[in-house]
């Protein structure tokens, strides 16, 4: 694809593409930047005002989930501990460089399920089952029918053949452009340097493009993965979305890829955040 796709993108927007982006009548939505991280996808749903009304949350359990994502490192267990142990043994100077690779691989997928299962907790107590299986059904209505594919625990419940989720996984696969389109949305989102002669205004005009470019792409992604259902598949999937809850995202969705910030720091700053806290235990241990 070519560097430049603003003369492209303008084109789409001059076509009469509606600049509404809840317009599907669901929480559905399109070009998100979550890294496909479930718990991310439900703190972003829990942020929102509408959605802690549709949920009857109260003001204690509000301030519980805004509490599991801003947790110390003193007060998620065994995160201190992990640290101090990765720095130990990273201290060791008979590692050769492929085990310290390997170490540093094994303590980033040990933080990140550290902290996954800490929020875990404080979500599933902080809130009612109730209000648990309402947000499961907004998590799904936001990710859309790609969720069949990535979720075995979906795609059990819609009794889907091995056929039909084989095909399924090809119809992701034929819509592999979209790996770029959302590669390149989020880098224009968060990246302090421009192209030769882009203004910030032809970075906005890129984006407003990029993000109808990536929706249609997505809603016929959508279509496509729900052509051979059965009428009964469909109503299954239909049911386990709950009722339709109506939801007008936010354009650029880099900007809440770490929900219940308060708008703390810029984004370049926020999002500097996400490979810090996966890549080094020396600032865990010292916290």
């Amino acid at each position: 694809m070519k560097e430049n796709l603003l003369p492209t993108l303008v084109l789409v927007l001059c076509l009469g593409y509606s600049p509404c982006l809840g317009d599907d009548g669901s929480a559905r939505r399109y070009a998100e930047f979550t890294g496909g991280d479930g718990l991310v996808r439900a703190f972003c749903l829990l942020e929102r005002e509408d959605v802690q009304h549709e949920l009857k949350m109260t003001a204690e359990q509000v301030a519980k989930v805004k509490h599991a994502v801003n947790a110390t490192a003193h007060e998620i267990p065994g995160l201190l501990e992990l640290g101090a142990s990765y720095k130990k043994r990273q201290a060791d100077v008979s590692l050769s460089e492929s085990d310290r690779k390997k170490l540093k691989d094994s303590f980033s997928a040990d933080l990140r399920n550290c902290l996954e299962q800490f929020q875990k907790r404080e979500l599933s107590s902080a809130l009612s089952a109730v209000q648990r299986k309402r947000l499961a059904e907004l998590v799904i209505q936001m990710r859309g029918p790609v969720a069949i594919v990535e979720d075995p625990a979906i795609s059990g419940k819609l009794q889907l053949g091995d056929e039909q989720l084989t095909a399924m996984r090809q119809v992701v696969k034929s819509y592999a452009e979209l790996k770029w389109l959302q590669a390149r949305y989020g880098r224009q989102q968060i990246s302090g340097a421009r192209y030769a002669n882009e203004t910030p205004e032809d970075r906005q005009k890129e984006l407003e493009g990029l993000f109808h470019v990536i929706r249609e792409i997505e809603r016929a992604r959508d279509g496509a993965l729900l052509l051979n259902f059965t009428p009964q598949q469909r109503a299954s999937w239909t049911a386990i979305q709950g009722k339709p809850f109506p939801i007008t995202w936010p354009a650029t969705s880099v900007l809440d890829i770490l929900p219940f910030q308060d708008g703390k720091g810029d984004i370049k700053n926020q999002v500097k955040k996400v490979p810090e806290l996966f890549s080094a235990g020396e600032k865990s241990s010292r916290e």
